[in-house]
């Protein structure tokens, strides 16, 4: 279907201490088909939905694990052990159910990389099968005695700017989007509103750094929310042209004085 934009929607997503608002445009069909879509425009849209993925990823970690207190784990096989896609999912299983009965109130995002085919022909058999977590377990060493296949790396997390969005790009960087969680984490907050602008004001923003902080601090009043924190702006949002939009995305610590 042809699009129309029909006006602008606010996302307000909190996810942890994290707030962050998107704002895009919203489309009405107009009843006409694309009888061939663009092969530049699946491949955005590709790059968008893997994007959003990392998004995603980068929300959970904030709602349920504490910076420096996680630990991002790294699983591998070494010689000897290779894997295909169907044993690694099973020693990955078993390996978290091990540890489960250690911690009760284990938690864990985890994706296992290597295993497609194509990619692995293209490298000529050198990715093996490996694993990313992001666990609230500490014991390295006892995980290091549970891993009996290869080698386990480990390292705590810590936020940066764009919050824990490199740390969840780099885990899907193989996995194509795709990730495995315990049960019952904590998922984000997300309001939307619709008709606050439109998408001429959008694309003003995103023109005009001053204007664009400006109307979002505006935006906050109008939805009584208080920021505690400096704006941090996502470079290059706003140019996803196949979707005949703008999009822009705007993240700030803060604290909540009134209920979403």
């Amino acid at each position: 279907m042809n699009k129309k934009s029909a006006g602008a929607r606010i996302k307000i997503i909190k996810s942890g201490d994290t707030i962050e608002m998107e704002i895009f445009p919203i489309y009405k069909k107009s009843g006409r088909r694309l009888k061939h879509p663009e092969k530049e425009s699946r491949e955005a849209q590709k790059k968008l939905n893997k994007k959003n993925a990392a998004k995603n990823i980068d929300r959970l970690i904030r709602c349920n694990f504490t910076e420096g207190r996680a630990f991002f784990i790294t699983l591998t096989y070494m010689r000897g052990f290779e894997r295909e896609k169907e044993e690694a999912k099973t020693d990955i299983k078993k390996f978290l159910r091990e540890i489960r009965k250690i911690k009760k109130d284990l938690k864990y995002i985890y994706c296992t990389g290597g295993y497609d085919e194509k990619e692995r022909a293209e490298k000529k058999g050198k990715i093996r099968i490996h694993h990313h977590l992001i666990i609230n377990y500490a014991d390295v060493e006892k995980m290091g005695e549970l891993w009996k296949f290869g080698q386990i790396k480990a390292e705590p997390i810590y936020e940066n700017k764009s919050g824990y969005r490199d740390l969840a790009e780099y885990m899907l960087k193989e996995e194509h989007g795709r990730a495995n969680t315990s049960r019952g984490l904590k998922r984000p907050e997300v309001k939307t509103y619709d008709n606050y602008m439109g998408v001429r004001a959008i694309k003003e923003m995103l023109l005009d750094t001053y204007l664009k902080r400006k109307r979002c601090e505006n935006i906050l009043k109008m939805l009584h929310l208080e920021k505690n924190g400096e704006f941090y702006f996502e470079e290059g949002a706003g140019n996803d042209d196949f979707l005949e939009g703008i999009y822009g995305r705007v993240k700030f610590k803060k604290e909540i004085k009134h209920e979403m």
